[in-house]
């Protein structure tokens, strides 16, 4: 009789890789969309963010529609926060990828997370030393947020202790590959935990857990696990989950281990900064957008900037080639059709090395060239924003420049 175990178990491995390209198919098109949903909502709330802060400093002091303007601004946050867990879901992201230190990460994000978990006890293990991974801060942060929020909401705050458990880095080989819902390549990975123990989920319910909208709450939830599905891909990282009912639920996040001297001093916080009241700087500020060019034009002239505007990338070249007015810095779209903000913001230096940019944008799956970053002073704003977030960055990039 002939063996036809090899035979079997490469039927087998093809199959499964067939699958595996067919699922990889399925989510690069639905980020595709998620992401272009993102950009074209961030337009949107920026417009009106922006309005409403116009609208509410022509109020006199008391006035009783004060307070609708701050629901209109709080509900444009919030919306401008699903717009970022779709582009995470997408697998997409502002910045660069480097390396970080994940025990740092973690330590500095104990008070966010605690505030995530709405009253429900979380207990935080930590190995010995820094532990470095190739990631992004911020989406890695945001990942380990989702997955504290999805145990808070399975224990509640009379449940828990959640333990959060950052590892040393182990080497992952084909075996222990097995159970992750996405299997990260044979290599070193350091591994985020965070187990709960509340009611468990069936077979059936994890085997949907990272579905798009997918939830076993109420409708209007389920991006959480998702979006962290997203941001594991990006990374080409693992995710693993496991439960049962009755026992609780395991959330792994593998992320590759680098050497620690790679790591930069210090993972540097999210910050709007502080805005210094006057200033006369000109700027030149591009976007194809004529409702944002001319909101923002407006809301630079009322602080005291002198505005240059220009609808896309030649006519912003155009005019900075003009020998008047002599432009002391730039704020520009990424997304313009013909030319994006980074090659605009390139052109520009061309001419006049480390001149300061602001790029702007509400589309989040490009990461930031080294040259642009490292090419003068440079701050990259995501829409949406408030006026204040604006005016901050561009007073960074003008005393970096000064």
């Amino acid at each position: 009789m002939k063996d036809v175990t090899a035979e079997r178990r490469s039927f087998e491995e093809q199959e499964a890789l067939g699958k595996q390209i067919q699922e990889n198919r399925r989510y690069d098109s639905l980020g595709i969309m998620a992401s272009g949903l993102a950009h074209d909502f961030n337009n949107l709330l920026t417009i009106i963010l922006g309005h409403a802060s116009i609208a509410k400093s022509k109020l006199g002091p008391g006035s009783a529609y004060v307070d609708h303007f701050d629901e209109i601004e709080v509900a444009c946050q919030r919306a401008g926060a699903l717009c970022n867990q779709l582009s995470a879901y997408a697998g997409v992201g502002r910045s660069s990828l480097g390396a970080i230190d994940l025990v740092e990460l973690v330590r500095g994000s104990e008070s966010l997370l605690r505030a995530e978990a709405d009253g429900t006890p979380l207990k935080f293990t930590y190995p010995d030393g820094p532990v470095a991974v190739h990631g992004e801060a911020s989406q890695i942060r945001q990942a380990i947020r989702n997955a504290v929020q999805n145990a808070a909401e399975a224990v509640g705050r009379d449940g828990g202790p959640i333990e959060i458990d950052v590892a040393a880095p182990v080497v992952l080989s084909p075996g222990e590959r097995d159970g992750f819902q996405l299997a990260p390549q044979v290599g070193t990975y350091a591994i985020v935990a965070i187990r709960d123990r509340g009611a468990g989920m069936t077979g059936e319910v994890l085997e949907r857990i990272v579905d798009p909208f997918f939830s076993t709450k109420f409708v209007g939830r389920g991006l959480g696990l998702a979006a962290v599905y997203g941001i594991q891909r990006r990374h080409r990282g693992g995710l693993r989950i496991a439960s049962a009912v009755g026992r609780g639920t395991s959330v792994e996040l593998a992320y590759a281990a680098v050497k620690p001297k790679a790591i930069p001093v210090a993972v540097v916080a999210e910050s709007p900064g502080t805005v210094r009241a006057t200033t006369t700087a000109t700027i030149l500020l591009v976007d194809d957008d004529p409702n944002i060019r001319e909101l923002l034009a407006m809301l630079l002239n009322e602080r005291g900037f002198r505005v240059t505007t220009a609808k896309n990338g030649p006519d912003a070249i155009e005019r900075f080639a003009a020998p008047e007015p002599k432009f002391e810095m730039a704020i520009v779209d990424f997304l313009m059709p013909g030319m994006n903000g980074y090659d605009v913001v390139q052109k520009f230096r061309q001419r006049r090395p480390k001149f300061p940019a602001v790029v702007v944008s509400g589309f989040t799956d490009r990461e930031v060239p080294a040259a642009v970053l490292d090419g003068g002073p440079t701050e990259i704003l995501a829409k949406p924003f408030r006026i204040e977030h604006l005016l901050s960055a561009v007073q960074r990039v003008l005393d970096a420049g000064r």
